[in-house]
């Protein structure tokens, strides 16, 4: 993981709560973290933008995209990117 951009469980649970899902993401939540999620494939796609608001943009929709991958959240999708 590079230090590029940081991700937080906010931003996951953003997205969660964003489908109306019970999951939550804590930080001694053992079930799930940040560590679940392919981080480089996330922080490839949110530096392929410079302005700012269009990276918090890609980077709700990445992470989207691997819950859904998960089966953490289902779909339609909610975020896209900019």
């Amino acid at each position: 993981m590079s230090n590029a951009w940081d991700m937080t469980n906010d931003d996951i649970n953003h997205v969660l709560h964003a489908h109306d899902t019970s999951v939550s993401i804590l930080e001694n939540d053992v079930d799930f973290s940040t560590d679940d999620l392919e981080y480089n494939e996330i922080e490839d796609a949110i530096l392929s933008y410079t302005d700012f608001d269009d990276q918090i943009d890609c980077m709700h929709s990445e992470i989207e995209d691997q819950l859904i991958k998960m089966d953490m959240i289902e779909g339609p999708k909610l975020f896209n990117r900019p």
